[in-house]
Formats: structure tokens, sequence, C-alpha cells
């Protein structure tokens, strides 16, 4: 029917319908944020469906999303986004929530726990599990709330191997991301990165290549990344590569002792995990982490294919320096730097490094 003359405040107050659709109206993109965030939050039930026309002029964005705990899914006419509704209130019981947002129109759906999800083009067994999978998400996001608060190691990888429990379940029924299982591949590549969390990457284990684009990572992210990921006992990942058009190194590796080469930073002696060089480096709109061994080749940022010897064994250098400045009285500092130096002098330019004040 033509909605042209409907309100926003003439939607707000629709209670127990079954359908509800507006072939034309004049709601903006802030109305259908309102409508959707009323609804989530309605202490009633409004409608089963509601299938509304909006004016296309700046497509709607998925912002509105941004703050919701939930999954994606793929059905016939699109992406479907699942959530629950936020109301406790008992007058509440479609609980299930969905919402298909397009560049002219938008569809809400709301269902009960126990019923299958009342779209005719999205039904099947597919969905079935949506609630289930929707309240182990709100039981992940809990956990990594408390992560954020916990300063203990031993307990943030004890909550972080809990989360990783939850998503192996999500997984098994069939909350899915873009390509399937998120991070349960060797080598992952995400075009559209926005839904992954610092928390997923801080619970990765074991993986070759790990490429992100379109991300909402800020340098606060990463830099807790860098510390968690030099401090962790297992192995994370080889290589991880995040887009940004420029990188601030400095900001990165804040409260990170790093030798400057273009980034360096040392794993700790784990017997679990063997030493490994931990370096970061900015190249073609790109950051990129790498880890590698003492006496592994490898492609490096200068766009040569070397070990690393030199940069570890500067870097252990750098290690007896620490320890000796802790112990000598500052009259003898000068001193033993240039003689532990000496030897890496042609190969790192150590004594440029020292002139710049960089080590």
């Amino acid at each position: 029917m033509d909605g042209r003359w409907a309100q926003v405040e003439d939607v707000l107050k629709i209670q127990g319908a079954d359908f509800v659709h507006l072939h034309e109206t004049n709601f903006t993109v802030a109305n259908v944020h309102e409508i959707i965030d009323w609804w989530i939050n309605s202490e009633v039930d409004m409608f089963k469906i509601f299938n509304s026309q909006y004016l296309f002029d700046d497509f709607l964005p998925n912002s509105i999303l941004d703050d919701l705990i939930g999954f994606e899914q793929m059905c016939p006419f699109g992406p479907l986004f699942f959530t629950l509704a936020k109301s406790t209130s008992t007058a509440r019981v479609d609980t299930v929530l969905a919402i298909a947002i397009r560049q002219s129109y938008f569809i809400l759906c709301a269902w009960k726990p126990t019923e299958s999800i009342p779209v005719e083009l999205a039904k099947g067994d597919r969905y079935k599990d949506a609630y289930k999978i929707l309240m182990i998400l709100n039981k992940k996001d809990k956990l990594e709330k408390e992560m954020k608060q916990e300063t203990d190691g031993y307990e943030r990888n004890r909550l972080a191997e809990e989360i990783q429990e939850l998503v192996e379940k999500m997984w098994e029924l069939g909350g899915r991301f873009e390509n399937g299982k998120a991070f349960t591949f060797n080598k992952m590549f995400y075009s559209d990165s926005r839904w992954i969390k610092i928390e997923d990457l801080l619970a990765l284990r074991n993986l070759t290549s790990v490429t992100l684009e379109n991300h909402n990572f800020v340098y606060e992210d990463l830099n807790r990344l860098m510390k968690y990921w030099a401090d962790c006992e297992e192995d994370m990942f080889q290589e991880l590569i995040l887009e940004m058009k420029k990188s601030n190194i400095h900001a990165l590796f804040d409260g990170i002792k790093y030798l400057y080469c273009e980034s360096i930073c040392n794993a700790s002696h784990r017997r679990i995990r063997n030493k490994k060089l931990l370096y970061a480096y900015h190249k073609d709109r790109q950051l990129i982490l790498k880890t590698c061994t003492k006496w592994q080749r490898m492609e490096t940022w200068d766009n040569m294919y070397r070990n690393l010897d030199p940069e570890i064994s500067a870097f252990e250098v750098m290690e007896d320096l620490e320890d000796a400045r802790n112990r000598l009285a500052n009259g003898f500092e000068s001193i033993l730097i240039k003689i532990l130096l000496i030897p890496y002098l042609n190969r790192l330019s150590a004594e440029e490094l020292l002139d710049e004040g960089k080590v």
C-alpha cells in the first residue's frame, strides 16, 4: 500500500500485527534507524514481518548493526542479520529477530525461539538454530568484556580458550561468516572484516596467513595485539596483513622494546614456543606482521630474500645492553655499548641508529 502518509510515530505504535507492508514512504535513513532501534528495544511484540521502502538518496548504512550482537547469513534475497530483542518483558515473546537492509527497502522479522523464521524465501533447516547461536554470541560478548577488564595473564588465556570453544560451537550450529569457517582455515582472506573484534585476533593459533581488509581496528587495538603476540606461549600466525593507508610504527610498538630497522619485537622465552623474531612493516597500503625463526629465509620489507640472523643478533645485544644498564654505573655505559655493538655496525648500521637515538 502507499505509505507516504505514514509517520515514524505511526510505526512505533504498532502492536501485535502479523504483516505490515508500506510500498512507498517518506522515511529517511535516520527514520529507519529510529524504527529498528525502537523495535529491538520494544517491551511488546510489534509485528511478525515489516516490509517498507525508504528514500534511497543515501544508501542505508549497516552501521546500525554495528552495536548489535548477532550474525549474518545469506538467504535468497541477500544477507540477513540475526539478533535478539533487548527487552526482558514477559509481553515480548517474539524475541528472535532478523533484519534485511537493501538499497531501497528494509525487512524486519520476529518470531519465538521455538518457531521457524516467518519469511517464505528464508524458510529451511539452515536457520533452525538461530536462537542457539545468538545465545552463544551473547555469552561470548560477556566473556569478551570480562577479558578486557582482566589483567592476569593466566585468566586472560582461560577466557580466550572459553571464547574459542563458544565460537566452535557456533560454527557447528551453522553460525558462519563470509566463507563459512572464519578463523578455522590455515590461510584466510576477508574483504570485509568489520565484524572481526580484536579478541578474535587474540584467539588465533597456529595459522599461516591472515589478510583482513576494511576493518575497524585502531592503534590501541593493534598495540594490544602486538603485546599479546609477543608474550603468547603458542604460535598465533606466521603472517597477518591488515589494510591500512598509512601506519605509525611507533604507536604500534608503544610500551614494547623494539629495534627500529622497520620494526622488530622479541617473543619471550618459553618452552612451548621457540624463540622467534616478530616484525612489522608498512608496504603498498598494508600493515604486515610476520614471525620467523633465526635461520628461516624469507622475503623482507626491503624486497630481499634472506634470513634475519643479523636483526635477531642485534636484538640479543639490545637485551644484553638493557641488562648491563641495570647493573653498571652510568660512567661505564657508553663504553660498554660501543664494545658490544662493534660486531654489528656493518650489518645493521647500528652506529647510525645510535646517533639517532633509536637504540
